[in-house]
């Protein structure tokens, strides 16, 4: 308690602020070995790698013509691919834009079948009610005969 009043008015460090310094100090000792040491393994390794070109430069041409070829043709797929996705989803959109009117084709011509059904029993219905009448029978028959036979 009388650490934490000190601590208070005049600064100074608890028991447990020491040992917290301590323990990262103590960390960090740790991870500067961690990296002197990695840094020791990557510096043998850049010297092995330095040897091996030195070693096989026609290899490692030849291995890098290789990459380069196969990142040059999977570039040109890629684009080819590209275009047929693209051809792909022109011609869906154009079909179903075809299909869309081809629809309502048929919607307007079920209409117009209605509408012709309707004119057409209506017409009945009015020669029906007109060959009551016997003066007009053969004209009306005649009349029916010829609307009939374009229906």
């Amino acid at each position: 308690m009388g650490g934490t009043i000190l601590k208070t008015l005049f600064g100074t460090a608890t028991l447990s602020d020491l040992n917290q310094l301590h323990g990262t100090i103590d960390e960090l000792k740790s991870k500067e070995a961690d990296i002197v040491h990695s840094l020791a393994n990557q510096l043998t390794y850049v010297k092995g790698l330095e040897r091996n070109t030195q070693i096989n430069p026609y290899a490692i041409s030849s291995m890098s013509t290789i990459v380069k070829n196969e990142l040059v043709q999977s570039h040109d797929r890629c684009v080819q691919l590209t275009r047929h996705v693209m051809w792909l989803n022109l011609t869906l959109f154009n079909q179903s834009a075809l299909f869309t009117v081809i629809r309502e084709l048929e919607y307007a011509l079920l209409q117009l079948t209605h509408l012709v059904d309707e004119l057409l029993m209506a017409v009945q219905y009015t020669l029906r009610k007109i060959t009551h009448n016997h003066k007009s029978k053969r004209f009306i028959q005649h009349i029916a005969e010829y609307f009939f036979v374009f229906a």
